[in-house]
């Protein structure tokens, strides 16, 4: 990007980052590089709660298949 020499003020965000600003000036011959080192800074949000009802023979609208584990390993063996 190419600026008019003069004085800046510049802002750098992003998502999850903490802002930060810098002054510089722009010379009229040279160019100038401003670096940016953003602090990660988490977002708050609202804790989200996973339930579960399991599955029972002729009383769930889902089909279903019981497997005991001697089962699994003889079918699923392979690893993905």
């Amino acid at each position: 990007m190419y600026l008019a020499a003069d004085q800046y003020l510049l802002t750098a965000r992003r998502i999850g980052y903490l802002s930060q600003r810098r002054e510089t000036t722009v010379p009229d011959t040279l160019h100038n590089t401003i670096m940016f080192y953003l602090t990660s800074s988490p977002i708050p949000v609202s804790p989200v709660e996973v339930t579960t009802t399991r599955a029972t023979d002729r009383g769930s609208a889902v089909a279903f298949t019981d497997l005991d584990r001697k089962k699994i390993l003889q079918s699923y063996w392979a690893q993905d």
